[in-house]
């Protein structure tokens, strides 16, 4: 990667990060990076932004106390009751040490020179608003617009800030579900609008990771590999999904990464 560019996760999930270390495209680990944040989204990171992270610095502005997405208690912080701290013991004065160090590293960055790519996805899955039972229109709907919101508030609030956002939306591994076909459609009518998006957005959909099935996970970060990897050239979507089809059970496949015959079949129809 050029020296020159940083790539910055803004969450919802870990993903973003943990799939920028697997590719060694980023070693150090920033604010979002592990942070449940799939609810508010955007408009919290806005909000932090917006306070140089001054809600964060103090130790007691941590409290453990339930959540409705975990169903436990969780770390969150007073200020932000939606954001999940999830990995980490905020009770801890090292864990906290170490969120003082990434506000820093964070702080650091924005006021840099270095052009910034910043990278946000959100799952189908989850909620909007703490809303558990939104429908995908409405979650599609809410990603477009907090994505726009996020943008239109770093021009006016940092004009001279060089930086792009990539977002994200993790569908189904099933493409043949409806909520998958839901996916597709309504990006693939607004994806490249850029006339009223703007050239600093770029929207892509991947899949959402499965743990349990080390086939179909393979499936979630070959998507990864492609959209991180080869961000000039995005795969039309009814390719990648044919593609898809024709490699689930084949012996092929677990021979050679999906990424690579990707890679492949751009080089022939290019």
């Amino acid at each position: 990667m050029a020296e020159n560019k940083v790539f910055i996760s803004l969450g919802g999930g870990c993903d973003i990060a943990s799939n920028l270390k697997r590719l060694k495209i980023s070693n150090s680990t920033l604010f979002f990076d592990y942070l449940w944040n799939l609810d508010d989204g955007l408009k919290s990171v806005v909000k932090i932004l917006d306070e140089n992270f001054s809600s964060f610095t103090q130790k007691e502005y941590f409290i453990r106390t339930y959540h409705e997405r975990f169903n436990k208690e969780v770390f969150v912080n007073v200020h932000f009751p939606n954001i999940a701290f999830i990995h980490y013991d905020m009770a801890s004065s090292k864990a906290f040490s170490s969120f003082v160090r990434k506000i820093n590293r964070m702080r650091k960055l924005l006021s840099s020179d270095k052009e910034i790519v910043f990278l946000y996805y959100r799952l189908h899955s989850e909620p909007i608003n703490s809303n558990y039972k939104a429908n995908i229109h409405d979650k599609m709907l809410f990603f477009l617009e907090e994505s726009k919101y996020f943008v239109n508030y770093l021009n006016n609030s940092q004009p001279n800030l060089l930086f792009n956002l990539h977002c994200i939306f993790l569908k189904p591994l099933d493409n043949e579900s409806q909520t998958s076909q839901e996916i597709d459609s309504f990006f693939a009518k607004r994806i490249n609008d850029r006339e009223r998006l703007g050239d600093k957005i770029k929207f892509s959909t991947g899949y959402e990771r499965n743990d349990e099935s080390q086939e179909k996970n393979k499936v979630s970060l070959d998507r990864w590999n492609e959209i991180l990897l080869t961000p000039k050239k995005e795969m039309p979507p009814k390719l990648r999904q044919k593609i898809y089809k024709a490699l689930i059970g084949n012996k092929f496949y677990k021979k050679q990464s999906w990424y690579e015959i990707l890679n492949k079949k751009v080089k022939k129809s290019s």
